[in-house]
């Protein structure tokens, strides 16, 4: 039975909490957490963060066990709600918010849903720049004056900077990979990283900076742009959200889910330097819309070839080596 806003509330505040499982650093989360709990007082909203692998494994862990703790995970690998989809570990969102996202955003029967659209785009650091151009498309990166000054993610070790990689090999062939390496580019864990040393002026360019990060970094008053390739297709994905069937908070989480998804809240998706997954949220200015851009949106079926995926690790792992060091939070 569909339950009005107020019923939904009220139920709620019975449970009085709510657990969520949010990849990414707590930017990705924090602010919403706190602003859900101004608007919806009595329910403390629990967050935990990291790498999606990381929070999947745990949940996985907890319902092999019987003992469920997330309410609602929030992620990139979107593969994992397909499975979770099949094995039924998904509650069906009831949200009358859900008919104004996108189709493309959200899953059809109504089990997962994205809350923010994300890219990799270019970043790069304007002191250090100058009046240079910076780089337009992949091979501009392999003008020797970038030697020493790339950072990317390790492709081994994050599915969305492999994905990214295997359009730009499908597109130049894999002669690109030494001539890349040839400009000593430096590999880290994770995006956070990558956005963090272009802000601090640790390295000057890089074709893999996820576009809310990037801009957190410009808002905490960091010389960091942004630009979209010339040429080359632009990753795109919907950072999406499902219940956790049998959660020990559903009413909490339908509740934040809706909350999530209202025009209020997407708003502030877009001011916040990502593209919201509803059609009718008006694009500022500073964003270009999706619809206008050269897209490579085919994450779900590529994280979903698990071979292929395993395959595409190995080999550029023998450009890259093996990760080292931890993740950037």
């Amino acid at each position: 039975m569909h339950q009005s806003i107020e019923e939904l509330y009220s139920n709620a505040q019975k449970e009085g909490r709510l657990s969520l499982y949010v990849a990414g650093p707590l930017s990705f989360s924090e602010p919403w957490a706190r602003l859900f709990e101004a608007e919806y007082p009595g329910i403390a909203v629990e967050i935990r963060n990291g790498p999606s692998v990381d929070l999947v494994d745990s949940i996985d862990q907890q319902r092999a066990n019987g003992r469920l703790q997330a309410d609602i995970a929030i992620l990139q690998t979107l593969q994992d709600f397909v499975r979770w989809k099949a094995d039924g570990a998904l509650a069906v969102n009831n949200s009358d918010e859900f008919g104004a996202i996108a189709t493309e955003f959200k899953d059809d029967e109504g089990f997962y849903v994205g809350v923010q659209v994300l890219s990799v785009l270019y970043a790069y650091n304007t002191d250090l720049l100058g009046t240079d151009r910076p780089p337009a498309k992949a091979t501009d990166f392999l003008d020797p004056r970038w030697r020493g000054q790339i950072i990317i993610g390790y492709p081994s070790a994050d599915e969305v900077v492999l994905y990214l990689m295997s359009t730009i090999v499908d597109k130049y062939g894999w002669d690109f990979m030494p001539s890349l390496m040839a400009n000593e580019p430096r590999f880290v864990f994770g995006h956070v990283g990558v956005t963090k040393m272009i802000g601090e002026g640790q390295y000057a360019v890089t074709f893999d900076a996820i576009n809310k990060l990037a801009s957190d970094e410009r808002v905490a008053g960091q010389p960091v742009e942004l630009a979209i390739a010339d040429e080359d297709p632009m990753p795109v994905w919907p950072q999406s959200a499902g219940i956790l069937a049998g959660s020990p908070n559903p009413n909490a989480a339908a509740l934040y889910i809706d909350w999530y998804l209202r025009p209020a809240q997407q708003a502030r998706v877009n001011a916040l330097g990502s593209w919201s997954p509803r059609h009718d949220i008006a694009i500022p200015a500073d964003l270009k819309p999706l619809s206008e851009c050269t897209l490579a949106d085919g994450l779900l079926e590529f994280m979903t070839d698990r071979d292929k995926v395993a395959d595409l690790k190995q080999r550029f792992e023998k450009f890259t080596g093996p990760p080292t060091g931890g993740y950037h939070v």
